[in-house]
């Protein structure tokens, strides 16, 4: 019997806000056992927090810049 494959999440975040960086933490945590989950970051004192949860972080720079 095939596999079903799980569907990707994108989640955004500008990690600029503790708070907000660890809620989409926690979604991305929490979302792993239904998606692939892919983070894309636009940067940030907190974005580092998405990598130590093993978080797979895609890099963006925001438009205009």
């Amino acid at each position: 019997m095939a596999t079903a494959m799980k569907k990707t999440l994108l989640i955004s975040i500008a990690g600029y806000d503790r708070e907000e960086t660890l809620k989409a933490v926690e979604l991305a945590r929490q979302a792993t056992r239904d998606f692939d989950v892919l983070v894309m970051s636009y940067g940030g004192a907190y974005e580092h927090l998405l990598e130590e949860q093993g978080l797979d972080v895609l890099r963006v720079t925001p438009p205009g810049r």
